[in-house]
């Protein structure tokens, strides 16, 4: 967990930055919806973001009323958080945290929210079951992540990389000089690197005592060196309810 944290606490300072511009941009209103459609009914809810960054999604939801808390296990990170909700006036109880092996009573909120956090974690069950352990009966889980890395194990997914289809994340954020090689050294011993998902977080699931609510996938066909056809599934979003 070390050599990741110390990852996001150097990418922190553009991290944060490009945060604050989609807050202040569309992206706002998209995340905003996103919330809204899947947040259980309710006023004051306490919700949860799970490695919340510089604090994006805890800022919408504290925006909408509710009580929020922010765990991350970059101390940059929560940092640039606190700064981010002083500056708009938000109160947020933002703390530095495992997400694997969380700090909280069992059944304590009633939404739960993370995104692109899962694919960082070395021991994601162990993850999953907390963050369920931490959910309240009929509380919900809202998991946006994607297949980042599945290029360093997978040829479909490399040859995506190579087509003109495939459009690099990396150029349209401020990374302030950090080299991402790193970021993707580490990925290849992350276990969810490997797996094509949501496939495997379904799987998981069906042992659960929960209820599938949602899942969307953004699938991307493109055409080969080889001038084949492929398709692969870029990102994903899903949403359970805890029985």
């Amino acid at each position: 967990m070390n050599n990741i944290t110390a990852y996001w606490d150097e990418r922190a300072l553009g991290y944060s930055k490009s945060s604050v511009e989609e807050l202040s941009d569309e992206t706002k209103h998209k995340w905003q919806q996103y919330l809204l459609h899947y947040i259980p009914a309710g006023q004051q809810l306490k919700c949860l973001d799970l490695g919340c960054g510089p604090g994006f999604l805890a800022l919408l939801l504290q925006e909408m009323g509710h009580t929020v808390y922010g765990v991350d296990t970059s101390e940059s990170m929560i940092e640039h958080a606190n700064a981010n909700a002083a500056t708009k006036g938000l109160t947020i109880d933002f703390s530095v945290m495992d997400a694997q092996l969380l700090q909280f009573v069992s059944d304590t909120f009633d939404f739960i929210v993370t995104r692109n956090v899962t694919w960082n974690l070395s021991s994601p069950e162990q993850a999953y079951d907390e963050w369920l352990r931490v959910l309240k009966p009929g509380g919900r889980l809202l998991n946006f992540d994607g297949n980042h890395y599945l290029h360093l194990f997978d040829n479909r997914y490399a040859n995506f990389r190579k087509s003109k289809a495939y459009d690099d994340p990396h150029q349209t954020v401020h990374l302030e000089g950090i080299n991402t090689n790193i970021i993707e050294e580490i990925a290849r011993h992350q276990p969810l690197s490997s797996v094509e998902r949501p496939e495997w977080d379904l799987a998981f699931f069906q042992d659960q005592s929960v209820k599938i609510i949602d899942i969307q996938t953004t699938p991307i066909t493109f055409t080969n060196d080889s001038l084949e056809t492929e398709m692969i599934i870029e990102r994903f979003h899903l949403c359970i309810e805890k029985s």
